[in-house]
């Protein structure tokens, strides 16, 4: 392999990080992503920096937080003085190519990138059944036009599995089709609820709860109404329902790593494959994302080759590296040999491909919601809020200004499904303090400032306004 590699990132939208065939999912097929695996290095424990397309997608994009671009949630706009990894790459000598769904709102894809399709109108969710087989297509195409610039950067962003929010989204109004009666698929075919589907929500922080669980949530809630009245079988049809979409993307991916192994350039690329959060599939009695949960911030994450020469640890599975979603944009560079903008965060994740016990993260930050903040270690996962002040609302919150809210903190060796909320035992209190300075630590490196654009202003101000109510429902004494 060249010092200087083409680099392919292949990602996937809402695909949990264990939602594979050959990790052992016996109700889903995933060939193509088996194959990557089984050439690259799957780092068992990577998370998104938030589990929401455009937040996470513009992190991937910059190297920062959400809450330092402007984009805290979908429909913020990213600050125009950020540089992006096109752009970094572009000047760093790299031919830098795009297809597919974009969603960095305030920064067309076309500004830093060749853009091979990103259809008619920028891709934003649904509609994967058409524009997935066309990213696949006109990939494959470029990577087998036999005119490759060296060395060149692709990124090919699928939309699948996301589509089982339209499908979500048409059971708003009517009822789940009974698909075991219609003898469309056996009921031994149909996954099984997961064991944390019974869930005490009353130990969730409050914006949790304001944004999705509650009647009236901001977020989805005729989604919310709708399966208060699901039966078991409804609820593992949409677990079904969504291995399909899974299926689907697999096949469109797999045309790509065909194109790619017949290109003549397969030997000198590197193969970063993942997803820019996962699909709660009724964990903790939850559907798509927007949660901290593993379910749908933790993620798949392969570094992989799949020319003639295997990678130093192709095949294997690390588990002891954890991984931020940050990380991705430094792996990028230094595979790149491009330096890294001040400001960006993250740890390239290169030595870990290389050599087995390359020391990595001590622990991973996330934001969630706006007000939603999370650290995970090796072990545990802290999950926080900050109490909301919508006056303020256009400076997104942080420990140094914002008073901290309900806590949740769960043994991830013991309790794998989060179900049990430890951040009230004495005898974990010194693990509590622990992640509140990790959570501080992290803040301070970063450079938040207030959001630019007066729609995102205007949102984080009504969502801080509809948590506030809540607080004051849930806990007056602490309410602002």
């Amino acid at each position: 392999m060249r010092r200087r590699p083409n680099i392919v990132l292949l990602t996937a939208d809402q695909l949990s990080w264990n939602v594979r065939s050959g990790a052992g999912n016996r109700y889903v097929s995933t060939p193509a992503m088996d194959r990557i695996a089984g050439r690259g290095v799957t780092f068992q424990r990577a998370y998104a920096s938030d589990p929401v397309c455009a937040p996470q997608r513009t992190s991937w994009m910059t190297g920062r937080y959400g809450s330092e671009t402007g984009t805290p949630f979908n429909g913020g706009r990213l600050h125009p003085d950020i540089a992006d990894l096109g752009a970094v790459l572009r000047e760093g000598g790299y031919s830098t190519f795009h297809a597919g769904k974009w969603h960095v709102d305030g920064r067309p894809a076309a500004t830093s990138f060749d853009v091979i399709f990103g259809g008619q109108r920028e891709i934003a969710a649904g509609g994967a059944e058409i524009h997935d087989a066309t990213i696949a297509r006109t990939t494959a195409g470029f990577l087998a036009s036999g005119a490759l610039p060296e060395p060149f950067y692709l990124q090919a962003h699928f939309v699948n599995p996301h589509d089982v929010c339209e499908y979500l989204h048409r059971f708003e109004s009517r009822n789940m089709p009974d698909l075991v009666a219609q003898e469309i698929v056996a009921e031994a075919e149909l996954p099984p609820l997961p064991d944390n589907f019974d869930f005490d929500i009353a130990q969730e922080t409050v914006a949790q709860i304001a944004a999705r669980r509650v009647p009236g949530c901001y977020i989805h809630d005729g989604i919310r109404a709708a399966v208060a009245g699901w039966s078991e079988l409804d609820w593992r049809t949409y677990i079904w329902r969504y291995y399909r979409y899974v299926e689907d993307v697999d096949r469109n991916i797999g045309l790509v790593l065909d194109a790619l192994e017949s290109s003549g350039v397969a030997d000198d690329t590197i193969l970063i494959f993942t997803a820019d959060h996962g699909e709660s599939c009724a964990s903790h009695h939850m559907f798509q994302k927007f949660t901290l949960y593993d379910e749908s911030a933790r993620v798949p994450f392969v570094v992989s080759s799949l020319g003639s020469v295997a990678l130093p640890r192709a095949g294997e599975v690390e588990d002891g590296v954890l991984v931020s979603a940050v990380d991705l944009f430094s792996t990028i560079c230094d595979y790149a040999g491009v330096a890294r903008p001040a400001g960006t965060h993250g740890m390239s994740l290169r030595g870990s491909v290389d050599s087995a016990g390359t020391a990595g993260r001590e622990w991973a930050y996330m934001e969630v919601n706006f007000l939603g903040r999370g650290i995970v270690d090796s072990r545990f996962k802290y999950i926080t809020e900050y109490v909301p002040e919508p006056e303020r609302a256009a400076l997104p919150p942080n420990g140094q200004r914002n008073v901290q809210g309900r806590e949740q903190l769960y043994d991830l060796l013991q309790d794998p499904g989060e179900t049990v909320n430890l951040a009230y035992d004495p005898q974990h209190s010194g693990i509590v303090v622990r992640m509140r300075q990790r959570l501080r630590e992290t803040e301070a490196r970063m450079s938040q400032r207030p959001l630019g654009d007066p729609g995102a202003i205007a949102t984080a101000a009504e969502w801080s306004r509809q948590t506030l109510e809540q607080w004051r429902a849930l806990v007056p004494r602490d309410a602002k």
